[in-house]
């Protein structure tokens, strides 16, 4: 949450291994002027049209149902919203070789249920928001980060 500035008035941080992060042993420390939820992108535990700014930052690829997950930020988005949000894509050799992995289940990657190249992110993102700007972040010899700022359709 280290992303916002401190002037909002409510900081909202959702996440599934919340527990695991801030528990007994976690390395990460939370922030005191934020509320942490553990939940899931997919069924976000917050009413509709009830937040300004949403930051989706290297999740989609964790979840099971990225669809869903959009959906989910798209509702919770006030009609002005803003989504910010960012992504590692793999190159094409790279993300065929995660393709094949997704299609078989005794070699799938658990923890990153799917891969993404930067056309279909942004195929993705176009379902429910408009993107009004996209920059790469990151530039390595496998993989390539990508932030976008998108407003709700």
């Amino acid at each position: 949450m280290h992303y916002i500035r401190n002037e909002c008035k409510i900081k909202i941080g959702l996440d599934p291994l919340i527990d695991v992060f801030w528990g007994s042993g976690g390395k990460f420390k939370p922030d005191t002027l934020t509320i942490y939820i553990r939940g899931s992108a997919e069924k976000i535990p917050l009413k509709s049209e009830s937040i300004d700014v949403a930051f989706c930052i290297n999740v989609l690829d964790h979840t099971e149902n990225p669809i869903l997950c959009l959906k989910e930020m798209h509702r919770v988005l006030k009609s002005n919203g803003i989504l910010i949000f960012e992504i590692n894509v793999f190159l094409y050799p790279i993300y065929l070789y995660h393709v094949v992995r997704e299609k078989l289940n005794w070699l799938k990657d658990i923890p990153h249920p799917h891969s993404y190249t930067f056309k279909k992110i942004r195929n993705l993102l176009n379902l429910y928001f408009q993107i009004k700007f996209a920059t790469k972040i990151i530039n390595l010899k496998v993989s390539k980060a990508y932030s976008f700022y998108c407003n709700k359709k």
